[in-house]
């Protein structure tokens, strides 16, 4: 079953911000990175993508999160 709701919660919206000023890797231009920077900034979304996904819907995957940003 899909979804109706696809917009981003204000307390999504809210952690995501808070999360990536915490950790301001996150907001560099990923082709510029090392191959561990980027594997480190991959992990870090997957965890936001845990946290935001556990407070309810919408649900995302880490590439429609990071679209999200």
């Amino acid at each position: 079953m899909k979804c109706l709701h696809k917009s981003t919660s204000k307390q999504q919206m809210e952690i995501m911000l808070s999360f990536i000023e915490e950790n301001p890797e996150m907001a560099q231009n990923y082709n510029e990175c090392t191959a561990q920077d980027r594997q480190n900034i991959n992990e870090l979304w997957d965890e936001l993508r845990t946290e935001l996904n556990s407070l309810g819907y919408p649900n995302k995957s880490t590439s429609g999160w990071r679209k999200a940003s």
